[in-house]
């Protein structure tokens, strides 16, 4: 039969190059970067975005979410396209000469131009966090902070515990101070740790803010206690103030830690979970409103400034970085709201994520936010496009994440079992994952599998390609974001390398499943992976 043209659509820039990718067409176009158009009709293709890379686009090649591109004198780029109507340039490589065209095969990038002659380059395949160590603790532990080698860990049924991360292969108790009441909030500056406990209602104890004086981490010891007659579950450190949350936000003059004392509260009737100071604004994360920003300039006099919500989020912690605030919480369904704060009268959200069914601590390192998720232990965001965040990994777990802190090249996870027998006190401990090596030089190093779908977002059909380091007894699930599996793709013996499954959209009972994000899990003989994919109607 003879080829028939469907459509046609002028594009803007000069077109050097395509590259199909699901429902997608990636264009080449020179000076004016790289095309994305929908061709989900193709009788009408529509034009998604227009991106601007470095250089002149010239060639262009697709593997999985990776788009490689010859940028003339600005070498090689590589673009996720997870989103193909938001790519984000992740990684640049420098090459003598000009790429004009280049072509992919495997972990590999072949590339040919004016000067460069032709050029291999090992292509740079993003990794997962690994787990390095983990050092157990009986009970029930609330939040992490970490401080130079020291994590401090506070817990219901031990107070404070100092474990030393210098080695994070090897955590290893140093110290440990049973502090009255339930040690719930931390902070650490210096020589001193600010423990907030639950307060005892009915009995007439007022716990409060107890400070620490740990420059021997060895023995601990209280050197003051505040009474506050509410739990103070999350504690600010800045300069010589504290800002405690504990159903208002209690401002404490900390300059001699022996004789804290309370300048003001903020009253809030929503209940604060977390703050965040930054030069002069206090952010404050609640119920209603979501967020509010306060001018703190005088200490006793804040001004509130600006506010917005988030309708049907209540926000368990977040950070301020920069321009952005990240607020992360949940209503059944975990979820990580960013918020532009560059008018602190008036905030903005610009985007969110669905994480799995609860989030409870976050910290960030660079342009990756890292979340203590209910379901999945740790979950990474990418947000250096704070208009679209992506979740780069997660591994589901029996593991409760409920705190986390990531100091240099690791992150460091507090956890509980999510099942024990009724009576029984549930085993907790930290977790040290490395964080810093995000990609690695081989496609798939040993016991690390690899998981993607094609297209993605899909209607009806997904391809679902998993590549395994060695052979054995494999199996491929689809999970809802609660973490409920809903269909079984594949379970058997497969051998190394990479397969293909098929996705058709419905559960184990044939019934199709609600339009939305789930998880591809793929594990067995300790290879596991899993990927995002997002079903539309």
């Amino acid at each position: 039969a003879r080829p028939a043209s469907l459509a046609a659509a002028p594009t803007p820039g000069k077109t050097t190059a395509v590259q199909a990718f699901g429902p997608y067409a990636f264009l080449s176009a020179g000076e004016d970067g790289i095309e994305v158009w929908d061709l989900g009709d193709p009788t009408d293709p529509a034009l998604v975005t227009q991106f601007d890379t470095p250089g002149t686009a010239s060639g262009i090649g697709v593997v999985g979410n990776d788009l490689y591109v010859a940028g003339g004198a600005s070498g090689i780029q590589l673009v996720d396209i997870t989103n193909p109507a938001h790519p984000q340039i992740r990684e640049r490589g420098s090459l003598p000469g000009e790429v004009q065209a280049l072509a992919l095969d495997g972990e590999f990038v072949y590339a040919v131009g004016d000067g460069t002659g032709f050029e291999v380059v090992r292509v740079l395949r993003p990794v997962a966090p690994q787990v390095r160590g983990h050092y157990e603790i009986p009970g029930r532990l609330w939040q992490v902070a970490v401080d130079a080698d020291l994590a401090y860990l506070t817990s219901e049924e031990n107070g404070l515990q100092i474990v030393d991360v210098s080695v994070p292969e090897a955590p290893t108790l140093v110290g440990q101070l049973e502090t009255p009441g339930n040690a719930c909030g931390i902070a650490v500056a210096g020589d001193y740790a600010y423990v907030g406990s639950q307060a005892w209602h009915g009995t007439g104890v007022w716990t409060g803010l107890n400070v620490v004086d740990v420059s021997d981490p060895a023995s601990p010891r209280i050197v003051s206690a505040l009474p506050i007659p509410f739990s103070v579950t999350n504690i600010t450190l800045d300069g010589d103030l504290a800002y405690l949350v504990a159903e208002a936000v209690y401002i404490v003059d900390i300059a001699d830690p022996e004789r804290p004392e309370i300048l003001n509260v903020i009253y809030d009737t929503s209940g604060p979970t977390a703050v965040e100071r930054q030069g002069r604004f206090l952010y404050v994360a609640s119920s209603y409103p979501s967020l509010q920003i306060v001018d703190i300039q005088d200490p006793r006099s804040p001004v509130t400034l600006g506010s917005t919500r988030m309708v049907g989020f209540r926000p368990a912690d977040m950070i301020v970085s920069g321009d952005f605030a990240y607020l992360c919480g949940s209503n059944n369904i975990g979820r990580v709201h960013v918020v532009d704060v560059r008018d602190p009268s008036a905030p903005v959200e610009t985007g969110h994520v669905f994480t799995g069914i609860g989030t409870s601590g976050i910290s960030s390192a660079g342009s990756r936010v890292y979340v203590a998720d209910v379901s999945y232990d740790v979950v990474e965001l990418d947000v250096s496009n704070p208009y679209d965040p992506v979740a780069e990994w997660l591994e589901y777990s029996k593991w409760m994440a409920v705190s986390i802190a990531v100091d240099g090249e690791y992150a460091f996870v507090l956890g509980r079992q999510t099942s024990h027998w009724r009576g029984e006190i549930p085993k907790s401990g930290l977790r040290t994952y490395r964080i810093a090596d995000r990609f690695a030089t081989d496609l798939a190093a040993p016991g690390l599998a690899s998981a993607q779908a094609i297209p993605n977002p899909f209607r009806g059909w997904t391809k679902v390609e998993f590549e395994l380091p060695s052979s054995g007894t494999t199996r491929v699930s689809v999970h809802d974001v609660s973490g409920r599996e809903v269909r079984t793709l594949h379970e058997g013996q497969a051998d190394a390398g990479r397969h293909d499954v098929y996705w058709n959209g419905l559960d184990s009972e044939g019934h199709a499943v609600p339009a939305g994000m789930y998880w591809i899990r793929v594990s067995g003989q300790g290879a596991n992976a899993s990927g995002q994919v997002v079903r539309i109607e």
